[in-house]
């Protein structure tokens, strides 16, 4: 797991890759609502006593009252009311350590997950954005602590898609008969192509992520995978230039 430093990045390139909205702090002209001081402030609406329902991702508060059957006391995600539980959205921890919005220690992968959940509630039809939390991710003034590595996260999905269409994903099937069978078109993967390709395990650098890739016929000799710097290995029992692959299960 990597931890993401509080380095400050440049409003220009916020804009750039946080397309799900405006970037406020890198302007004075366009407002971003109320100020909530502390996370105490914000303990005071979890829908008591009439009050509303606000929860807050990534030191952004969103007021989500109008969906009450979730986030009123009782209900299954009233853990996320009155408070900042970015690190929740992403490892499912609702309790203790896990409602926190610190995210030091996460994956991109997972970080991505949370940046996706944030994406959700700026563009819901009924959720309404109310302000800011002044803590990890907002200064006293509202401005932006740089906290949350959108550009690292852009830079992931660019490099998601170039090896989509270096190495496509293949078609895949299981049975009780035959077990998993994966096989490579010019179609699969959802990547259109003049080649069909041949099946491999690519394992990525970390080693905590493996997936079926059809590596086309220029490159059925090469062991190593572009992009992520992984390994591209045959399928056990299986030509390397087979186009069909039957996975024969390890025994343990």
């Amino acid at each position: 797991m990597r931890s993401f430093s509080r380095a400050a990045a440049a409003c220009a390139v916020l804009a750039a890759v946080h397309s799900t909205e405006p970037r406020e702090e890198c302007s004075s002209e366009v407002p971003f609502g109320r100020l909530f001081a502390s996370e105490e402030e914000l303990s005071l609406y979890k829908g008591h006593d009439g009050a509303k329902i606000y929860l807050a991702i990534l030191g952004d508060v969103f007021d989500v009252s109008a969906g009450s059957e979730y986030y009123a006391e009782g209900r299954a995600y009233h853990h996320f009311a009155g408070a900042d539980s970015s690190r929740a959205f992403t490892t499912g921890d609702a309790n203790g350590a896990g409602r926190t919005d610190d995210i030091d220690g996460l994956s991109i992968a997972e970080v991505a997950s949370i940046a996706e959940w944030h994406g959700f509630y700026v563009t819901h039809e009924t959720y309404t954005r109310e302000g800011r939390l002044v803590g990890r991710y907002y200064d006293a003034t509202g401005a932006s602590r740089g906290y949350f590595p959108w550009e690292e996260i852009e830079e992931e999905k660019k490099s998601a898609k170039e090896l989509k269409v270096l190495l496509p994903g293949c078609n895949s099937k299981w049975s009780q008969d035959e077990g998993s069978v994966v096989w490579c078109t010019a179609k699969s993967g959802g990547v259109q192509r003049d080649w069909s390709g041949f099946p491999r395990v690519l394992t990525y650098a970390n080693g905590d992520k493996k997936r079926c890739a059809c590596v086309p016929p220029d490159r059925v000799d090469e062991r190593k995978a572009p992009a992520v710097g992984g390994t591209l290995d045959v399928y056990q029992g299986c030509d390397e230039r087979a186009d069909e692959c039957h996975i024969i299960p390890k025994v343990t």
